[in-house]
């Protein structure tokens, strides 16, 4: 097992520096540079001198195979430099940020699996009857949804048109953000709606892959086996057939986590969340280079260890995986 969880780890490295490079040539491609940017807002746009000191401040002077060089010896030591907005370091900044996301992750994770795996266990169950096609024409309509126009319907007609201000259950976006382990209610009224918002619309594609595997593992010849055997039904699904129809999914709750972390953009910017979504969007739109790349660099590692952590529990899933492993 530490073999192979080792091996993963090096086989890692090589894609962070891959898409490293990538991300470098991709905003350096953008029409448009950050030092022209702060030339016009200075008013400054016809001095060539006071354009070149700022070009030699932000390390963009040399070719872009220079800077490229530069870039890449500063993120093996872990320096992956400072923003250009406010002469922060973009790990200060990506730490400030990273919290707030991943609690929204996690909530999001938790109403997902919570909700989504019970209704897919029952729709395959009930399949073919009215509960069935209840639970099914539910997640399509929940999937058809957008989530920022369930948040944006939920705050307009919510509070405006029924009055629903029920003290902890405020569904008023809130102006600032407070910490977990300062202000927990506040911090879970501002995250635990957009969250449970989100989380529902991944509950429908949890529900809908486990009742499709539910039905694949039901109908193998060793769950026919185990109920001719006589073994009651709740004990065959739980320890049987429960088991192998999750690991498919596991591997989606594991993607989704990676997706939630880096990209919910719309539903921060409508909560007024300090996450990475917003983050990245705002460095986007002002060319701030480094924190981009940094946020796409943590976006993949993130992807990494999260598809390490879903094929190591497969091994908890299934002991023939398990076995494969050592």
């Amino acid at each position: 097992m530490q073999t192979y969880i080792l091996r993963r780890i090096v086989l890692g490295i090589p894609t962070i520096f891959a898409v490293a490079i990538l991300v470098f040539f991709l905003v350096r491609a953008t029409p448009g540079d950050i030092a022209s940017q702060i030339l016009a807002e200075s008013q400054g746009a016809n001095d060539p001198e006071f354009a070149q000191r700022i070009r030699e401040d932000l390390g963009l002077t040399g070719s872009v195979f220079t800077q490229l060089g530069r870039y890449l010896g500063d993120i093996v030591q872990l320096d992956f430099g400072e923003s250009y907005g406010g002469a922060r370091s973009v790990l200060e900044d990506i730490g400030n940020r990273f919290p707030a996301s991943f609690e929204f992750a996690v909530i999001t994770i938790l109403v997902g699996v919570i909700v989504g795996i019970p209704v897919g266990i029952v729709a395959a169950l009930r399949q073919d009857t009215w509960i069935d096609y209840v639970l099914r024409g539910g997640t399509v309509l929940i999937l058809a949804i957008p989530s920022f126009f369930l948040a944006l319907w939920l705050i307009i007609f919510g509070i405006n048109q029924f009055g629903l201000n029920w003290g902890f259950l405020d569904w008023t976006p809130q102006a600032k953000y407070f910490e977990i382990w300062d202000q927990p209610l506040k911090n879970l009224k501002m995250i635990g709606i957009p969250a449970t918002i989100l989380g529902i619309n991944l509950a429908a594609i949890y529900a809908r892959y486990v009742r499709t595997t539910m039905l694949e593992v039901m109908r193998q010849d060793y769950i026919r086996t185990a109920m001719a055997k006589g073994l009651h039904e709740r004990g065959v699904i739980l320890r049987h057939a429960l088991k192998n129809a999750l690991i498919p999914v596991v591997t989606v709750v594991g993607l989704t986590l990676a997706g939630v972390i880096t990209g919910v953009v719309v539903l921060e910017l409508i909560f007024g969340i300090p996450g990475l979504g917003r983050l990245f969007i705002q460095a986007a739109l002002r060319r701030d280079y480094p924190i981009v790349q940094g946020v796409v660099i943590l976006a993949s590692v993130i992807v990494i260890v999260t598809n390490l952590l879903v094929d190591l529990s497969y091994g908890v899933l299934d002991p023939r995986v398990r076995e494969s492993l050592r």
